[in-house]
């Protein structure tokens, strides 16, 4: 079996969505499982790395902001990199999807993925390798469930 994946966004699946960024990841850093990351998916997601031996790609625009080690902390080594940032998406190509095959097109094959947003618009309708969050609780049993069938674990 190839290498596995999960491609995560934070915003909304670790992270409480409508929450401000901070500027600078010392204003996080304090915060961590308090208002910013939340312990319960964190360690459903460390879980399910564990049990199917998938790596992170963060896909989170925080990748944007802050430099992968930053969040070594609080996913220590399960993070092996972000999805490149696609300036020219055609017209109607969801922005997330396009940043996730261009990730995909440097990995060998075979291999297996899931995708966990909590934003249905960023891929293509119905995607099968997807898995989407409620942005309120973020990464829960239903999801980590449905996340390890994806990932045949």
């Amino acid at each position: 079996m190839g290498a596995r994946f999960v491609f995560l966004d934070f915003d909304g699946v670790v992270h409480p969505a409508g929450q401000v960024v901070p500027l600078r990841w010392i204003q996080v850093k304090p915060l961590i499982g308090v208002q910013f990351f939340l312990p319960g998916p964190v360690a459903q997601l460390r879980t399910l790395c564990r049990q199917t031996g998938a790596r992170i790609v963060v896909t989170s625009t925080w990748r944007l902001e802050f430099p992968i080690s930053v969040f070594q902390p609080i996913f220590g080594d399960l993070i092996v990199g972000c999805t490149p940032l696609v300036r020219r998406i055609p017209a109607g190509m969801p922005m997330r999807w396009m940043e996730i095959q261009a990730f995909l097109a440097d990995q060998d094959k075979p291999l297996r993925y899931v995708i966990i947003d909590d934003q249905t618009g960023l891929f293509p309708v119905d995607h099968p390798r997807t898995v989407i969050t409620d942005p309120r609780s973020g990464f829960l049993e239903g999801d980590f469930e449905l996340a390890l069938s994806i990932l045949g674990g």
